[in-house]
């Protein structure tokens, strides 16, 4: 049997507190679903089916499903507060990541070096290096990349 998760039935089976990002089972008063460990998101159990609370606490609150993500605007994939959570693309949802650098990265984000003393800034967008410029300093390739990314990414652009 399919049941259809609705925003009534969420309300229904759970008190949701969106400052907190919490849902509690209203029939046991225990805090509902389980944290993935290796990534850190909140799943839930609701009508036989394990959902991201996040994904849960969009739609309890706006009433219709993220289309087809949901981003947390702090990066912290277990704070499921309202005020963290936006509909995304996927595309978008990737401007958001913040990478760790390899273990024998020297530079900055964004920043290639080439030659003795020229660093290169580059950033990518939708699946193209773009280059920015070429800078004296690896900081200034940085700044010049830090500024073309909150430029090109807007609201999802991450600090650096």
């Amino acid at each position: 049997m399919n049941i259809e998760i609705t925003k009534e039935l969420l309300h229904e089976l759970f008190i949701i507190d969106f400052d907190k990002g919490s849902m509690v089972r209203r029939s046991t008063g225990v805090e509902a679903g389980f944290m993935e460990k290796r990534r850190g998101y909140w799943f839930t159990r609701v009508a036989g089916h394990s959902v991201k609370r996040a994904r849960l606490m969009y739609l309890a609150f706006y009433g219709t499903w993220p289309n087809p993500t949901v981003d947390h605007i702090n990066r912290v994939t277990s704070d499921d507060r309202i005020v963290n959570l936006r509909q995304a693309t996927r595309a978008e949802n990737q401007k958001n990541r913040v990478f760790k650098p390899r273990q024998n990265q020297k530079l900055l984000p964004g920043v290639v070096q080439k030659g003795a003393t020229s660093f290169r800034a580059q950033i990518s967008v939708d699946t193209k290096r773009l280059t920015i410029g070429y800078f004296n300093t690896p900081e200034a390739a940085h700044e010049a990349y830090k500024e073309a990314k909150k430029r090109m990414y807007g609201e999802f652009a991450p600090s650096c």
